[in-house]
């Protein structure tokens, strides 16, 4: 699965999920990034697969590797308490993806690897990041050494920022920063996701 758009119908609901930790189904739009693509990215910006990092943390070593999996229906929950008894009320039975708000814990990791579930987290990045290509590139790469040094599968976009009919460089800057982070984690490991979050407002609308 390459670069997918998770929509919501307004920020209330996405503040309800991340305050209760319930999971949500999501309908998942994709893009593809053929082979082209990925030859085209610049070298400085791929990284090795296996960095050197710390031991794995978990007790059985199979749950530090990224998985590989795609499944059909993605159901997702977020996270914003790096608690346990937090984690203990998610249904894992049912839960594809926990993405992680404001915090990573390999604890979680674990746990969710264990039941074959993603864990990914979130891109926080500011319109003076990524409207610079050269702190774009840097950004991605830092990106990509935390989730191999979390051991994580993934990362998810959740830019809320007003952007208006007129701001072309902030839409074409994201809108590049997006397809150049899939570029370069898709290279590194196919399986890695890259997901946008959509916020969709029924209430307001560009003038």
């Amino acid at each position: 699965m390459d670069c997918c758009i998770f929509s919501l119908f307004g920020s209330l609901i996405l503040q309800l999920l991340l305050l209760s930790g319930l999971s949500s189904t999501s309908y998942i739009s994709k893009f593809s990034v053929d082979d082209a693509a990925l030859s085209s990215v610049p070298n400085e910006l791929v990284l090795d697969l296996n960095p050197e990092v710390a031991d794995c943390p978990c007790d059985d070593p199979a749950w530090c590797k990224p998985l590989t999996d795609t499944p059909e229906k993605e159901v997702f929950a977020f996270s914003i308490r790096s608690d346990t008894s937090h984690w203990e009320r998610f249904d894992w039975s049912k839960l594809t993806t926990v993405v992680v708000f404001g915090y990573l814990n390999d604890s979680l990791t674990c746990l969710a690897h264990s039941h074959n579930v993603r864990v990914i987290m979130l891109g926080d990045v500011s319109v003076q990041t990524f409207t610079d290509a050269a702190k774009r590139q840097q950004w991605i790469q830092t990106q990509l050494l935390l989730v191999q040094k979390h051991f994580l599968d993934g990362i998810n976009f959740d830019f809320e920022g007003q952007v208006g009919l007129n701001d072309t460089l902030i839409r074409d800057s994201y809108t590049t920063l997006v397809k150049e982070t899939t570029q370069v984690f898709k290279k590194v490991l196919p399986s890695y996701q890259v997901f946008l979050v959509v916020i969709l407002s029924l209430f307001q609308a560009d003038n």
